[in-house]
């Protein structure tokens, strides 16, 4: 072990075991590899409405479940690598994503993470903003455009979205780049 102090020893039965476990959750293993003492699955969803992925936003499934989406194809669009956190994963779609087994568990389960944080908006400078400000508030949270279009005519106000942490932070730096104050508070502030 002098020689190659960073060497790992694979046993082809445990990983073997993992990948028998995986497919047991009937996703389609494409691959896997090992990192960090971890075996890490390459795996694809075709998503169906029943599917515990169905109509959640790729920062849901990314966050909630701590997994990484890889490639993303709508049935009406070709496949996206690494695609934005904003898209919403719907029936008949497509999905490649890196995964521990315990993150397809938790898939197979729908353990989705608590969301823990909030966004308080405080105000304007340009009132013309308003509409596109709405737009960005939608696409990121998740929620509703008609309560994006609330929130943003009635500042200030707290998103009733709760979101998780990388989310609420991207969400922020949109809304500053648009000059709209905004910032992050936790849910037990609400």
């Amino acid at each position: 072990m002098s020689l190659l102090p960073h060497s790992q020893v694979l046993n082809t039965n445990h990983i073997a075991a993992e990948v028998f476990v995986s497919a047991a959750f009937g996703e389609n293993i494409l691959n896997l590899f090992r990192l960090h003492h971890q075996t890490i699955l390459v795996t694809e969803y075709q998503i169906d409405r029943n599917d515990t992925l169905s109509e959640l936003l790729l920062a849901e499934i990314a966050y909630g479940y701590g997994v990484v989406p890889l490639l993303y194809q709508s049935q009406y669009q070709s496949a996206l690598l690494f695609p934005s956190d904003d898209v919403v994963v719907r029936d008949g779609d497509r999905l490649v994503i890196l995964a521990t087994i315990e993150g397809l568990r938790k898939i197979e389960v729908r353990d989705l993470k608590p969301k823990t944080w909030r966004i308080r908006v405080g105000r304007l400078f340009n009132q013309d903003l308003a509409f596109e400000g709405a737009n960005i508030v939608s696409r990121i949270s998740g929620c509703s455009l008609s309560q994006a279009r609330d929130l943003m005519n009635n500042l200030p106000q707290i998103l009733i979205t709760p979101l998780y942490l990388p989310q609420a932070q991207r969400l922020i730096r949109a809304l500053k780049k648009m000059q709209i104050l905004a910032e992050l508070i936790t849910t037990k502030e609400t």
